[in-house]
């Protein structure tokens, strides 16, 4: 069954000082099921950052092993790690306390990550998952995970409804009839309503 992982917010405390002359300029990324599949932005001088979030990621059945890396921004040379740590994802959701450990890590630095994870039934539909190259295997890899870039997404295509199969066409007829739909049966509450509010209309 095909689930969906939402993360709403990454944090970390303590961190290290990368730079001798400032204090360091975190960002994260994070691997989920040995692919990594984001990185955030970078927050300048401050040691214990934290970012709001709304990341969704289509997972499979079975076991999520998440693995995040907190690395240094640096100006002029090579982005220095500041600690990673990994964690089991179980149940409905929760907020995981994170103990970062490996290079860069500081005696006693910590990260925690808030998180949802939701069936097929209990979220919105996402869009199907392309198919990815095979992980590499640890003897393949060269460099710390977070240094790998980051999986190109395909190109958004559009297509006159004319030009669809009829499948295609029943599911964009269904994508309109929800986002037309209105919340609770109160009108103009729809995400239409939402989307032309912020286009001055209707």
């Amino acid at each position: 069954m095909s689930r969906t992982l939402t993360i709403t917010g990454v944090g970390a405390s303590s961190l290290a000082r990368a730079d001798r002359r400032s204090l360091s300029d975190p960002y994260f990324v994070l691997r989920l099921n040995g692919e990594v599949v984001h990185q955030s932005s970078p927050i300048r001088n401050d040691q214990s950052p934290s970012w709001e979030a709304e990341l969704s990621f289509p997972i499979e059945a079975g076991d999520v092993t998440l693995e995040l890396a907190l690395v240094d921004k640096d100006q002029r040379g090579r982005d220095d790690p500041l600690g990673t740590a990994s964690t089991q994802l179980s149940g409905a959701g929760g907020r995981a306390e994170l103990q970062l450990g490996g290079d860069g890590a500081a005696s006693g630095s910590t990260a925690w990550i808030e998180w949802a994870l939701a069936t097929e039934e209990e979220e919105a539909s996402f869009p199907e998952k392309q198919p990815t190259a095979p992980a590499q295997s640890a003897a393949e890899e060269e460099g710390p995970w977070w240094e790998k870039e980051l999986p190109t997404s395909p190109p958004v295509v559009r297509k006159e409804i004319r030009a669809m199969s009829a499948e295609e066409q029943e599911r964009y007829a269904n994508a309109i009839d929800k986002m037309m739909a209105s919340e609770d049966g109160v009108p103009g509450s729809s995400q239409f309503f939402r989307l032309a509010s912020y286009h001055g209309g209707p």
